[in-house]
């Protein structure tokens, strides 16, 4: 996973026109990258001052375009868990994509966001390159509202007979692929997201690169 996502990212976006990944390229809502990085930082840092409460949480959600999240009071006990266990139960896992976006607010640079544009991504390369180490995720996609990304996560998924991971047995570790993923990146090249404009070189920017990916692979 790796070495593929660190060919795509040097030989596919780098320099390229069609794959515009930089700090200062647009990428979610009108916002560029550095944009979102950012807002992710102040949000965190008010989390800091005044914990996870139900206000954040909202403003959170809202930015995330998710609107019947209703587990406001839960998400302490939560965070809780995955800190102390390294895991989720099944009532997390089963609304992964909202608690993930309250998760990477809470900690930008130990927990990331898992939606159904992520899952497809990771699953795409994880088919596609017969990757031994990894195993697809089980995810719901029909939680997502984008049509032609249900329709190409069922094609790819149809064409799989192996085991699949379920959410809350994937979580604690896709935290920890993301960090492998940005200490290979960091270890070819120390300068890599720097040179490409980011405002930083934390973990969230391969999350964020796994979500922009959606629409290109």
């Amino acid at each position: 996973m790796e070495i593929l996502l660190y060919e795509i990212f040097t030989k596919q976006i780098v320099n390229s026109k069609r794959i515009n990944f930089r700090g200062d390229a647009i990428y979610y809502k009108g916002s560029t990258a550095n944009q979102t990085i950012n807002y992710r930082k102040l949000l965190n840092e008010k989390i800091r001052n005044n914990g996870l409460n139900i206000e954040i949480q909202k403003e959170i959600l809202k930015w995330g375009g998710i609107h019947g999240f209703k587990q406001h009071t839960d998400v302490s006990d939560t965070i809780r868990q995955l800190e102390s266990k390294k895991s989720i139960n099944s009532k997390t896992a089963n609304a992964i994509s909202s608690y993930s976006k309250l998760f990477a607010f809470y900690s930008p640079t130990n927990y990331f966001i898992l939606d159904a544009r992520v899952a497809y991504v990771i699953n795409k390369i994880i088919i596609n390159n017969n990757s031994i180490n990894y195993t697809p995720i089980k995810f719901n996609i029909n939680r997502s509202r984008n049509a032609s990304l249900i329709e190409n996560y069922r094609l790819l998924m149809s064409n799989w007979k192996g085991d699949t991971l379920k959410v809350e047995e994937f979580y604690a570790k896709y935290c920890n692929i993301i960090k492998n993923i940005h200490n290979y990146f960091i270890d070819k090249d120390p300068l890599i997201f720097k040179n490409m404009g980011f405002v930083n070189d934390d973990p969230e920017i391969i999350e964020m690169l796994l979500f922009y990916l959606a629409d290109y692979l």
